[in-house]
């Protein structure tokens, strides 16, 4: 027989059971970002890149949402913050190596190599902050249609993450999720006893599970 004072702990980790199936381990994970709206704004709007930057920045976006079904077990067309944190690392990775791959001149063009190394690494630092700015000042058209399950608080402190992130190279989306939400609610002037509580009272419903 369960005794009356063990019976909270278990209530509670189901109830951390339930939001953590439901959206995460961290706020990071919440579903954000619309894949078929980011390429319908990216041609009303397009980024000022290349052709070929654009090329990669499409292939990581795509990966990134076969990753998000590979973990949420979702078959959504979207990506979490740190879905988009990690296509965007991806592609500055992959500029990186290309430029690291002018190491292979000759030694008697160092000189030139040195010289392109510096243009193209101002390009790609450039480039990476394009994408940045842009996916930040589209944010609001961009976002998944999620039928009211994600409260507008979340979405406020998502957008607000994604501007810090840019700005400072600190990545707040990390933290916890239950903790995050309490957190959201109590800025919000919310009072609530569990995260589950919090995220109802801002407007929001949980995902079921395999949703």
């Amino acid at each position: 027989m369960i005794s009356q004072r063990m019976a909270p702990t278990i209530t509670q980790r189901i109830r951390q059971a339930v939001i953590r199936m439901s959206l995460g381990e961290t706020i990071g994970d919440v579903p954000i970002y619309s894949l078929h709206k980011i390429r319908t704004v990216m041609t009303s709007n397009p980024i000022a890149i290349s052709a070929g930057l654009k090329a990669v920045l499409v292939q990581e976006l795509v990966s990134a949402n076969v990753q998000y079904k590979a973990d949420s077990g979702r078959d959504w067309n979207c990506l979490t913050s740190h879905n988009l944190v990690t296509a965007i690392e991806a592609v500055d990775a992959e500029l990186k190596a290309r430029i690291q791959g002018l190491n292979d001149l000759p030694k008697e063009q160092q000189a030139v190599r040195e010289k392109l190394v510096e243009r193209l690494t101002q390009a790609r630092e450039q480039g990476i902050l394009l994408i940045q700015q842009w996916f930040e000042a589209n944010f609001v058209n961009l976002r998944y249609e999620t039928g009211g399950h994600v409260p507008w608080a979340v979405v406020c402190r998502l957008r607000r993450n994604l501007g810090f992130w840019i700005a400072t190279k600190v990545n707040r989306f990390g933290q916890d999720i239950e903790e995050a939400i309490l957190d959201i609610a109590k800025e919000a002037n919310i009072e609530a006893d569990t995260p589950e509580e919090a995220w109802e009272a801002m407007g929001g419903k949980l995902f079921r599970p395999g949703s």
